[in-house]
């Protein structure tokens, strides 16, 4: 029997999730589960799409992709700073260089199946190993300033191809994915500014309060339920699930 796991660098885009099954390297899935912090699982999708166009694990330059990086922050960021170049590329430059590098306090993700504990009685963190800390924090490489920014998500440094990396958003991949789910954010753009004064609700996602798997998929599956009612209500926007979640 072949190997059927699929790639072992998984970027969903429906989720909002970010699986790494590389053994005895770094096992991985973690959860971006609130606007700002999906905005920087885009921001991970955006550099793989880039690397991926390109054919190989390169520094991708912010500058040329502002436009897109505005869209981003308005739909699945919720527009939590601002679409401003300046402003918008310092806050990425920062996030990637010490929040998105750190598995342990993790202030960007949630760690699938791992609960967090005191440390030293200060903080709550996550328990890795130094060599897992490190590998994570290897894979956000970045040149430059705050003003000209350039990306690099580093999958060489786990041993990885760029071909061991997967976009995924609904049941399309990579760049097929990555154009659907760009083109999802586009329209509900268009959307939202076409109707600015039309009556318009929003489905906030439903809490677990275990880490019970089995609870979570339930309680996403009340919101999808809400949000597929609501949607066929005339003279109402829906706000769509990668923005309200």
């Amino acid at each position: 029997m072949g190997d059927t796991r699929g790639p072992a660098i998984r970027i969903d885009l429906t989720q909002f999730k970010l699986h790494i099954d590389l053994p005895d390297t770094l096992e991985l899935t973690l959860l971006f589960d609130s606007p700002s912090r999906r905005f920087y699982l885009a921001i991970i999708g955006l550099v793989v799409q880039e690397m991926q166009r390109l054919g190989r694990v390169t520094s991708i330059p912010l500058q040329e992709n502002v436009k897109l990086l505005a869209i981003l922050n308005e739909t699945v960021g919720a527009s939590a700073g601002s679409s401003e170049e300046a402003p918008l590329l310092r806050r990425i430059y920062r996030k990637w260089k010490g929040a998105l590098t750190d598995l342990d306090s993790a202030p960007l993700f949630k760690v699938v199946g791992k609960k967090k504990e005191i440390r030293d009685g200060i903080a709550r963190t996550y328990q890795f190993s130094e060599a897992e800390k490190d590998r994570w924090a290897n894979l956000f490489e970045y040149t430059g300033s705050e003003e000209h920014v350039r990306l690099r998500f580093s999958v060489d440094k786990l041993g990885a191809r760029l071909e061991d990396v997967a976009i995924i958003y609904e049941d399309a991949c990579n760049g097929r994915a990555w154009d659907r789910f760009v083109s999802s954010l586009q329209k509900e753009t268009e959307v939202l500014q076409r109707t600015e004064d039309a009556t318009s609700i929003a489905v906030l996602p439903f809490a677990s309060l275990n880490d019970d798997p089995k609870e979570a998929n339930l309680a996403d599956g009340l919101a999808e339920e809400l949000i597929n009612g609501l949607a066929k209500l005339q003279d109402v926007l829906v706000i769509a699930r990668s923005s309200s979640f």
